[in-house]
């Protein structure tokens, strides 16, 4: 098992990572690995900066099979399945805090000094949380006659949700737009990849 703990400065805020990773190899035909990761930003506010995330994947070295040699074919044949997770935090520094800018106002006749909301950040958003993927995979990966050719497929489903986004609002709120989590995106599909 291998822990590591990293911490990063971002513009003078503390950003902590605490990944841990395990593997494991049975009989060098069954393989096994799984990864958990805590992540935290101080971008998003207590309640919701930290968000955990999971993956692992199998293999079977069907090559490696008695019932695979006989058939005096395949160099190599692995059958394999991954899934895991992965998180975004592409936001601005400040997206879910209320941001003041130095503005000034007329009073009895004459403009004075004062504070107000900044308004082209567009307002705090403290319900933000972390942009999630979640990915699947299945492949086979095939060589044949001494290696010379090999064959990678690959189906794959990937799904984001709770998308880091701006999002437009009514201007009657004073801002143009917030900070959001809005809308999800799925990709899927079948790779196959041959090298002769």
């Amino acid at each position: 098992m291998i822990k590591n703990d990293k911490k990063n400065r971002m513009n003078g805020r503390k950003m902590t990572i605490h990944p841990v990773f395990h593997s494991l190899n049975l009989l060098d035909r069954y393989l096994f690995t799984a990864s958990f990761r805590r992540d935290g930003s101080s971008r998003f506010n207590p309640l919701n900066r930290w968000s955990n995330f999971y993956s692992g994947a199998i293999a079977w070295r069907m090559s490696d099979e008695a019932f695979i040699k006989n058939l005096n074919f395949f160099d190599n044949l692995k059958l394999r399945f991954s899934a895991g997770q992965t998180g975004n935090q592409g936001i601005s520094a400040y997206a879910t805090r209320s941001r003041f800018e130095a503005q000034n106002y007329p009073f009895d006749g004459t403009m004075n000094p004062g504070a107000g909301e900044d308004r082209w950040g567009g307002p705090a958003a403290a319900n933000l949380k972390w942009e999630t993927t979640n990915q699947f995979n299945l492949g086979l990966d095939a060589a044949f006659f001494n290696n010379r050719v090999n064959l990678v497929v690959d189906l794959y489903y990937k799904k984001t949700t709770d998308l880091l986004q701006y999002r437009y609002i009514d201007m009657s709120s004073g801002f143009n737009q917030i900070a959001c989590n809005y809308g999800d995106v799925t990709n899927k599909g079948l790779e196959i990849t041959a090298h002769v």
